[in-house]
C-alpha cells in the first residue's frame, strides 16, 4: 500500500487501497482519481452504500428513510413509501446522469444572450475569460450547464431516491455559469423531473458528518430547501409543476454518518436478519467507527 500526504489528508496511489468492497468493479475503476483521498466523499459513499446494497433492503432502507425524513412529519405517508411492497427489488444505479428540464437550458441561453448570467462568484480578473467562453458557447450552440450526476440513485415502483454524501467537505455552492445553482438544487431539479416523467415521487437523502464542524454549508443548503416549496420554486423559475416541487421539498432527508451507524446496530435486532447480513453490518459499524464521524465504537456488537 503506497500513500502520500496532501496537507493533513492521506492520498493513496492506488484507489483500491481506499475501498473496502468491490474494489475491482468497473464503476470505480473509471473514477480512480475521485477515490484516492482518505477524505473522498465518493469513497465513503461507495464503501457504505455498496455494502448496504448487498443486504436485504427491508433490513436497512425503511428505517433509514423514516429516520432521515422524520417519522413525525406525515408519518403515515412516509411509512407507506417505505413499505415492503415499495421495496421490491430496488434498482441501484451509481453515478447516474440525468437530463436537465428543457426549460433550464433555455433559461440559461436567454440569460447569456441578454448578459444576465449570474457570474458573481468569479473575481473581476477572471470575468473577461469567462465572458469569452459565454460568447463561444453561444456561437457553437453549446449548453451552459451539463447533465446532473447523482452519486447514487435507488429506484422502486413508487419512488426514486437520490443520495448525496459528504465527509470532510461540502456540496458545491455554484456552477460555472450560475452563482446561485448549488449541487443540491441541481439534483432536486433534475431528479424530480426524471421521477415525474416516470410517474413516481422523488426523494433526496443527504448524508454528512457534522453540521457544526465540517459540513455547515451543506446543512444550510438542506435547511434552505427542506419543507420550503416556495423557496425551491423561486430558485427554479423554469419549472411550472409547483405540486411536484412542493412534494420534492417535503421529501428531502438528512442523515449523519454516526446516525446511520446507530441505525445499523438497531437493525441487528430484526428476527429475519441472516448471518451474512450480520457480518456485513458488523464490518460497516467498524468502518464508520474508524472514519471519525462521532460514532461510538464501544456500542456492543450484538
Amino acid at each position: 500500500m503506497s500513500r502520500r500526504m496532501e496537507g493533513e489528508t492521506r492520498v493513496y496511489d492506488d484507489h483500491r487501497d481506499n475501498l473496502t468492497v468491490d474494489v475491482q468493479n468497473a464503476i470505480v475503476q473509471e473514477r480512480a482519481a475521485q477515490l484516492r483521498s482518505a477524505d473522498s466523499h465518493a469513497a465513503m459513499l461507495w464503501n457504505v452504500f455498496r455494502s448496504l446494497q448487498k443486504l436485504d433492503p427491508g433490513v436497512w432502507l425503511p428505517r433509514t428513510l423514516l429516520h432521515a425524513l422524520g417519522q413525525r412529519r406525515g408519518s403515515g405517508r412516509l411509512r407507506a413509501l417505505a413499505s415492503r411492497s415499495n421495496l421490491a427489488d430496488p434498482g441501484f444505479q451509481w453515478w447516474k446522469r440525468m437530463d436537465l428540464p428543457p426549460g433550464r437550458l433555455g433559461l440559461l441561453r436567454e440569460q447569456a444572450v441578454t448578459a444576465t448570467l449570474h457570474l458573481e462568484h468569479y473575481p473581476s480578473e477572471c470575468l473577461p475569460a469567462k465572458l469569452a467562453d459565454v460568447a463561444r458557447r453561444l456561437e457553437s450552440d453549446l449548453p451552459f450547464e451539463e447533465r446532473v450526476e447523482v452519486p447514487l440513485c435507488i429506484e422502486t415502483p413508487a419512488w426514486v431516491l437520490g443520495v448525496l454524501a459528504v465527509y470532510h467537505g461540502n456540496l458545491r455552492q455554484n456552477t460555472c455559469f450560475d452563482s446561485r445553482r448549488d449541487e443540491l438544487l441541481r439534483v432536486l431539479d433534475a431528479g424530480s423531473w426524471f421521477a415525474r416523467e416516470r410517474g413516481k415521487e422523488f426523494l433526496t437523502l443527504v448524508v454528512y458528518t457534522d453540521a457544526r464542524t465540517y459540513n455547515g454549508d451543506t446543512k444550510r443548503l438542506i435547511d434552505l430547501y427542506r419543507g420550503h416549496g416556495d423557496g425551491l420554486a423561486a430558485r427554479l423559475p423554469h419549472r411550472r409543476d409547483r405540486d411536484v416541487l412542493d412534494a420534492t421539498a417535503a421529501r428531502i432527508g438528512e442523515l449523519r454518518w454516526r446516525d446511520l451507524g446507530a441505525l445499523l446496530v438497531d437493525a441487528k435486532d430484526e428476527e429475519r436478519i441472516g448471518l451474512f447480513d450480520v457480518a456485513v453490518i458488523d464490518e460497516l459499524i467498524k468502518y464508520l467507527a474508524r472514519k471519525d464521524v462521532g460514532f461510538n465504537l464501544f456500542r456492543r456488537l450484538k
